[in-house]
């Protein structure tokens, strides 16, 4: 394998969350213009609807990431809207060492008087590529395990094993 892929795409990311919105709302009014008993243009509906699925699809389909080439030792961050990433590939400094690093951090949700101030722990695992005793990029995952499993891939890449 002559390449390494980190996706960096959040579920529930407020990206996301508002394509889903979209999309339960695009259907709502299809099922209303159903179920009430009123004369509605049909083209402004289907316009309508069509707009809400559309920007709805579009939201849930974009990601970001890294795309990291080991033979040519380039790197690519992008920005990708179903499978068309946008980015610039930049060269890659010499890797001498790879390392996992366990981060954790308290975080909470923005107070509102609405509703209770949650606060909880967030761990994340990063993957450090070192290069020169400084860090030259890293990556975050969520579990020791899909981290652990980054970590070989990389290392088999950069034959640093």
């Amino acid at each position: 394998m002559h390449t390494f892929h980190h996706k960096k795409q959040k579920l529930w990311s407020g990206f996301h969350l508002a394509g889903i919105v979209l999309l339960s709302t695009g259907l709502i009014i299809l099922a209303t213009s159903f179920l009430i008993d009123q004369d509605t243009d049909q083209f402004t509906l289907l316009v309508m609807v069509g707009s809400f699925f559309a920007l709805g699809i579009l939201s849930i389909s974009t990601f970001s990431g890294t795309l990291l080439i080991y033979r040519e030792s380039k790197i690519k961050n992008y920005q990708a809207v179903f499978w068309i990433k946008f980015g610039n590939w930049i060269s890659l400094p010499p890797i001498d060492k790879l390392d996992m690093i366990i981060h954790s951090y308290k975080t909470s949700n923005f107070p509102n008087a609405l509703s209770p101030t949650l606060s909880y722990q967030i761990t994340v695992y990063k993957v450090v590529l070192l290069g020169q005793n400084k860090v030259v990029l890293d990556f975050d995952y969520p579990s020791q395990e899909k981290a652990s499993k980054a970590l070989e891939e990389l290392r088999r890449g950069f034959d640093l094993e």
